[in-house]
């Protein structure tokens, strides 16, 4: 996933954490995680998900899912790297 910022959203922060409406009020990371979650029940593995953010929001977007406890999803198949800038 593509970590930019959520401002076209009218959303303050990166645009994963942006809920963007549903009854749960989950936002788009949390949403994302329920997909990766129900592929480790069909299919007993842990997909590594890979999230590119930018250097405005790279800080932002970990601390979001320190705060979340990843989602209950294992730290260590979340990567985090930061898209590079000309």
């Amino acid at each position: 996933m593509a970590g930019g910022q959520g401002s076209r959203l009218g959303h303050e922060g990166p645009k994963g954490t942006f809920d963007f409406g549903l009854k749960s009020h989950k936002t788009i990371f949390e949403v994302l995680c329920d997909n990766l979650k129900e592929a480790h029940r069909k299919y007993n593995v842990y997909v590594p998900w890979y999230i590119m953010t930018s250097k405005q929001n790279h800080e932002d977007t970990v601390k979001f899912f320190e705060e979340k406890n990843y989602f209950n999803y294992p730290k260590e198949d979340i990567k985090f790297f930061q898209q590079g800038e000309l």
